[in-house]
This record gives structure tokens, sequence and C-alpha cells, in this order.
């Protein structure tokens, strides 16, 4: 327990600036790895950076590339292991100094595994590889994988993993396209204008993880400014594009999907205060409905979960009409959002006052 970030603090429950790798740090340095530690400084923080802001990185970073392999259905075993070999080669590596020579070679390899493959999907790679070439360079980026595992296990070994992580990223590349076919099938668009600006919301039940990249996408899908996803286990997850600056938004959105849980479920006496239903993570509570939405709060936008792929949860009672009613109106009133007209509004309806 001591190592997981995650703790009943009243009414949030993730420790602030705290991730599992920090925490287990601060245990370690009381004892003597202090000099283990030095090493992997950089790697830790990189890691507390991505789980506590939901950053996934650059295309094909450690961040990325994890998040790939575990997007493509890969055993968590295998993730695991994979994992951890690169994390023993960054130790072993920590001082070295890239060159642009192993930037080239890291390329080379990157693009004689692409030959062949449908440049539409692979675009990205395409991207990373000249990218690369021109000397282009990220905390723990593929050169940095690819080169620490090869001075490490050897070649063969740094080859091998390249190819899977390449592959999994592949795999995800063709589930965004198959995304979009989905979305023009069967995706709910709703618009809302903010502004004299049209914001649009798109509402979805698909078991595609890439379903809300590809809503958002600028090009390919709808530009979407919220993208609110239910997978058909129930599962509900609702992202905000950052290019909107709906940070403010998915505060009231958070507190009143939680207030609703609430209200829908019966509780008579329903917590109602603004600050509390807007405290980041799964609030901890003996109110049955407030602790089934995790709220990840992120600059300029935001994410809100009933459920993910690695935690399961009582599926919530609303519907996705309801959601999106919900959506529609805190993005049409906008700065007129009142939260006390919102409440009174609310425990009207269900008949509390």
């Amino acid at each position: 327990q001591w190592a997981d970030e995650h703790r009943n603090l009243g009414f949030s429950d993730r420790l602030p600036n705290q991730c599992a790798a920090t925490l287990v740090a601060k245990r370690l340095l009381q004892d003597k790895y202090k000099e283990t530690l030095r090493k992997l400084e950089e790697l830790i923080y990189y890691t507390l950076e991505h789980d506590s802001k939901g950053i996934r990185g650059s295309n094909l970073d450690f961040a990325d590339s994890v998040y790939s392999l575990n997007m493509s259905g890969k055993k968590s075993e295998e993730v695991m292991q994979i994992g951890l070999k690169i994390c023993y080669s960054f130790y072993m590596c920590s001082t070295d100094i890239l060159t642009q020579k192993e930037r080239n070679e890291t390329a080379e390899i990157i693009s004689g595994w692409m030959q062949g493959r449908d440049e539409k999907i692979s675009a990205p790679i395409i991207r990373l590889v000249n990218g690369l070439k021109n000397g282009n360079q990220t905390k723990f980026d593929i050169t940095r994988i690819f080169q620490s595992i090869k001075k490490t296990y050897g070649i063969n070994e740094a080859t091998e993993i390249l190819k899977e992580l390449l592959k999994a990223k592949f795999f995800l590349q063709e589930q965004f396209f198959f995304a979009l076919e989905e979305l023009k099938e069967k995706g709910k668009i709703n618009l809302v204008l903010r502004g004299g600006k049209p914001l649009t919301i798109v509402t979805i039940v698909s078991d595609n993880t890439q379903i809300s990249k590809a809503a958002r996408h600028p090009k390919y899908g709808y530009g979407a400014a919220i993208v609110h996803k239910r997978s058909n286990d129930g599962k509900t997850q609702i992202s905000g594009n950052k290019r909107f600056n709906l940070e403010k938004d998915f505060e009231k959105l958070d507190a009143a999907l939680r207030l609703e849980e609430q209200l829908k479920r019966k509780i008579k006496k329903p917590i109602t205060n603004f600050k509390i239903l807007t405290r980041a993570g799964t609030l901890e509570s003996h109110v049955t409905g407030v602790d089934l939405w995790h709220f990840q709060k992120e600059v300029r936008g935001g994410k809100i979960f009933n459920g993910t792929l690695t935690r399961d949860i009582e599926e919530t009672v609303l519907t996705l009409e309801e959601i999106d009613d919900i959506i529609k109106s805190i993005l049409m009133l906008g700065e007129n959002f009142k939260w006390k007209i919102w409440v009174y509004k609310r425990l009207k309806k269900y008949g509390l006052i």
C-alpha cells in the first residue's frame, strides 16, 4: 500500500505530486540505493509527469511505446518484461549522450521495417524517421530505447524489441482509421454555439480505444471539443480537446455528473458542495454515486471516467442521453453557468425541495 499514490484522503484519492515510481524511490532512499536512484532520477520524474498529467508523450518515446503495447492487446506480463528491459537499459546507459550516427542507425532500421506498409497508416512513424534524420530528440525517445538496449543486451535483442514497439504503434494507427469509419457509421454529432463558433460533441458506443483521438482529430475526424464514449461493457469516458480550453467546463461537468448520479440513485442527502465535487481523482465517500466518477484535471482540458480498461467499478445509472444533455447544457451556458442555480433546479426536478 505504501507504493500506491491512491489513498483514502477524505474526498480525494491521490497524493499530490506523487506516483508509484516516486513513492518507491522515496522508500529506497532510506536504504542503500542512492546511487542507483541518481541514475534513474530523470526517468522517475518523466514517469510522474505522464502519470499525473495524462501526457502520453511523443511518437514512440517510452510512455507512448508502453501505451501502444498495452492498447495493442499484448498480455500484461509481456509488456512488463519489455518495459523492465527498457528501464534496466536506461539505468545502464544513464550517462550516454546520443550521437547523430545513432539516430541515423535507428531511423534506418525503422525505415526497413516500414517497407511495403501503408503510408497513410504509417504517417506518424514516417514523420518520426524524418525527424531522427534531422537531429530531432526528446526525453527517452525511440533512439534512446534502441541504443540503450543494444548496448545492454545486444543488437539482436534491441532489434526485436524495436520491431515489437513498431508493430504495436502500427496496430494503433490501423485502429485509428477503423475508428474514423465507425464514427461515420454510428457516431452521434451535436453542435453547441459559443461566441458565434460551433463546438462539436461526439457520442458513440464503441470498444475501439482510438475513438476519442479520431473524433478530436482536426483533419480526419470532427475536431470534436468533447468526446463521450461508452464501451459495450458499460465503461464511460468523457475527454476534452485542449484546443478549446475547456478546463473550467470540465470542472462543472464533473460536479454535475457526480450530483446527477446521486440524485438518480435517490440519495436523500446528496453532496452538493462544488469544491468537493470538483476534486481530482475518485472521491472516497459513504454516499453512493459520488465515488463512481474519476476526474483527471488537465490544463485546458480534462477527462472523466466511469471505469477504465484497468479499473472495473460499478456502471453509472445515467444514460447516454442524460449525460449528453448535461454536456450540452454546460457548454451552452459557458460563463453564465451558476452552480447554486444548477443545484436548485436538479434538486427540484428530483423532488428534494
